[in-house]
């Protein structure tokens, strides 16, 4: 997707294009960088499924999430970065956050909600993005940990609280 003057891909270099997808990267000469987090949805029909991934921007150390329904509909982002992407294609990027994104972590709880985490590189924290579902467009974005010993290997998960009243990342 367009960024200006870069434009994100990555993926880019298989033979057999129905085993990759474009997502992410400048300008297929840089990669999206050494983090990226991909979670599959299942729908109960392949044209339900949806895979929803995070990912660290190594060449403008930023953050995004993107998704994408029925991803068997298609291989690629839409025609154009102005052009509104249907289902098949990669949804426009979400920036989530500036000078963050190393060793991102995705997870989708039982409800559908998308939880995501990462380290920021610059101020050492530990940082959470929530999604209510995988196509909301809005991310409420918290630090979980800004003590500086946050450690740079996240794993995440979700479960429910006791009274199963709450979901809770772990």
């Amino acid at each position: 997707y367009g960024m200006g003057e870069k434009v994100h891909t990555a993926f880019d270099s298989n033979a057999k294009p129905q085993y990759y997808s474009t997502l992410a990267g400048p300008n297929k000469t840089a990669k999206a960088g050494n983090y990226l987090s991909i979670y599959v949805i299942k729908g109960s029909t392949v044209a339900e499924d949806v895979i929803v991934a995070t990912w660290y921007d190594a060449s403008t150390s930023n953050w995004y999430y993107s998704y994408k329904a029925n991803p068997c509909n298609d291989n690629d982002m839409a025609a154009s970065p102005s052009a509104t992407p249907t289902d098949g294609n990669w949804r426009k990027p979400i920036l989530l956050a500036q000078n963050a994104g190393e060793s991102c972590q995705i997870a989708v709880d039982k409800a559908g909600g998308i939880h995501i985490a990462s380290y920021d590189n610059v101020n050492a924290d530990l940082l959470y993005a929530y999604l209510s579902s995988y196509d909301d467009a809005t991310p409420h974005l918290v630090t979980v940990d800004s003590y500086a010993f946050t450690g740079t290997n996240i794993r995440l998960d979700t479960a429910f609280s006791d009274d199963g009243n709450y979901i809770i990342p772990y």
